[in-house]
């Protein structure tokens, strides 16, 4: 499928210095930005009213679809992918009874790959491979790290986040790019700075025996692989924690109950035994 850009009329282009924190606020800002800046993005649709919504997705009726909040928010909340018309009215009562309806529905992009690139006062840091839960969020079910992309698809990732250095050389704390690779190179789908990720801690980056991006001067790199694992709405009365080291055997690193989720970090040079170590149950 082919990506197209949904902006029909002309619209003031504001630099990215006036355009500051909206990018990193506001998907439309950011949707509205890589339309202007021939970007690779995703083709949408923004509205605060539910029959706007409805009709822009009947017209395009190219399933599946993202519903989500304008106001970008952490770990795929109120964003929901939408395999069918009979979705959409359940997901976009949930954004419009906690942020009023403002909501923007985009082409989901089948990908070959989903990446996050963080970047430190404008240099990447760190890449990862992303894999999305299998349910109506857009959340992540594992992210593995540090990976080393082809040099045609690093070209494109660098060219594309080129146009947001202005801003990220103001920025002390990470910020996360998130790509889908499709098949005419990475498509900008995402930018995150809210929220640190445990791997940035020093006392994870210590467990997996990986440099810490936030005080190496170079992009991390290793031959040891690391993954993060969500383990969603487990049975907290069940949980054991010497079981899920016995399941994780050595590639077992660190764990840490957030809310209803556990999250499992894993670490080996080893990628066959680090993929039976990240089929784990609890």
């Amino acid at each position: 499928m082919s990506i197209l850009f949904a902006m029909k009329k002309p619209v003031k282009k504001e630099t990215i210095v006036e355009l500051s924190d909206k990018l990193f606020i506001s998907r439309k800002q950011l949707r509205d930005f890589c339309s202007q800046n021939n970007i690779p993005h995703p083709q949408y649709f923004a509205s605060d009213q539910f029959a706007n919504i409805s009709a822009w997705a009947v017209k395009h009726n190219i399933f599946p679809m993202a519903l989500k909040t304008i106001r970008n928010l952490t770990d795929g909340k109120l964003s929901f992918i939408l395999k069918g018309f009979r979705e959409l009215p359940e997901f976009y009562a949930q954004i419009e009874e906690q942020r009023k309806g403002l909501a923007i529905i985009e082409e989901y992009i089948n990908s070959k790959a989903r990446l996050e690139i963080c970047c430190v006062k404008g240099k990447i840091k760190l890449i990862s491979q992303v894999s999305l839960d299998k349910c109506a969020y857009l959340r992540h079910a594992w992210r593995a790290f540090p990976i080393k992309l082809p040099t045609t698809v690093m070209s494109g990732v660098k060219e594309i986040i080129t146009h947001f250095i202005p801003l990220l050389e103001k920025y002390e704390k990470p910020v996360r790019f998130s790509f889908a690779l499709s098949k005419t190179g990475p498509v900008l789908v995402a930018i995150n700075t809210e929220g640190d990720r445990l791997e940035y801690s020093e006392e994870w980056c210590k467990q997996a025996g990986i440099p810490n991006i936030l005080t190496s001067e170079t992009m991390v790199s290793s031959d040891i692989i690391c993954k993060v694992i969500y383990a969603r709405n487990f049975d907290k009365e069940a949980f054991s924690e010497d079981l899920l080291k016995h399941l994780c055997g050595e590639c077992y690193k660190a764990h840490k109950i957030i809310g209803d989720d556990v999250v499992v970090l894993l670490a080996s040079k080893d990628t066959e035994e680090l993929q039976k170590a990240s089929k784990f149950t609890i």
